[in-house]
């Protein structure tokens, strides 16, 4: 054999070992460590609920002096058409809150509604 016969075939050689060390890694790993990546996964998507309702805490529709206001990602603007939350709950732009079991709400100076349905009164009406 040449030279470089001899070298391809031990490339090739420390390339298939080094693949084949990965994926036993790989699965022993899985194996081992099955349950903290399960735990691990739990945590993410717990946190991923957290911000989310965070978000939608900082997300929210009120009236102030009698005007409906929508304030998204900390910018203010007014109401331009009717809304439905994710919970299903409808806002008009005169401040009826209408549930979905048909229940009606109107909205007060100072009271505001969450994206996900949750009412609240505001400190300050002028926010």
């Amino acid at each position: 054999m040449t030279k470089e016969k001899i070298y391809n075939t031990t490339t090739w050689v420390i390339i298939a070992t080094l693949v084949l060390g990965f994926i036993a890694g790989f699965v022993v790993a899985r194996f081992k460590y099955r349950t903290q990546i399960g735990l691990i996964s739990t945590m993410v998507m717990d946190k991923a609920s957290e911000i989310n309702t965070l978000t939608a805490e900082n997300n929210r529709y009120f009236m102030v002096t009698g005007v409906m206001m929508e304030e998204k990602d900390g910018i203010v603007s007014r109401l331009i058409s009717d809304m439905t939350l994710s919970d299903g709950t409808t806002i008009t732009m005169s401040g009826k809150v209408i549930k979905t079991d048909g229940s009606i709400i109107t909205l007060k100076n100072g009271e505001s509604i969450l994206m996900n349905g949750m009412m609240n009164r505001m400190m300050n009406a002028t926010q």
